[in-house]
């Protein structure tokens, strides 16, 4: 008799615990990223597969024209800059035809963001969940963005 319990117990949690939604690694982070976008672009985390790539105006030019060349092609990319990162790499680099989306960020909130540690980060989502953050390192960055290839 105890055994039917504790079997039908354990079956009941698995049941549940198969329902539920899935949870991020990254909850202080998805935290920030959700009051963010909506206090800055009134946004929410993309339900789609979605990469963010946010700089701050304190961005390494090196590490910025990386993050440039590697993620502006893909739709599926949202940039988010500070008006100093836009104009500077957007606006005079030739970059007008491409496919991702590019949020300026004109409040200035960005250059006080933890996620990118003062420098740049990418945020993969899915399911509207962060299941990975890098921050971007000069010395490491080549190696970073292998991990998105």
């Amino acid at each position: 008799m105890n055994c039917k319990i504790i079997a039908m117990t354990s079956l009941a949690f698995l049941l549940l615990g198969c329902k539920q939604k899935k949870r991020s690694h990254y909850q202080y982070e998805q935290r920030i990223l959700e009051r963010y976008l909506a206090k800055s672009f009134h946004k929410k985390i993309s339900r789609d597969s979605c990469v963010y790539i946010i700089m701050s105006a304190y961005g390494c030019p090196g590490c910025v024209s990386k993050l440039l060349y590697s993620f502006l092609n893909d739709s599926k990319n949202v940039f988010i800059m500070s008006p100093e990162m836009a104009e500077k790499y957007i606006g005079q680099s030739g970059y007008n035809n491409v496919k991702c989306q590019v949020w300026v960020d004109t409040s200035e909130r960005i250059n006080r963001l933890s996620l990118h540690g003062g420098n740049s980060c990418i945020v993969a989502t899915a399911k509207g969940i962060i299941d990975t953050v890098i921050q971007v390192d000069a010395s490491k960055i080549d190696t970073q963005m292998n991990f998105f290839k």
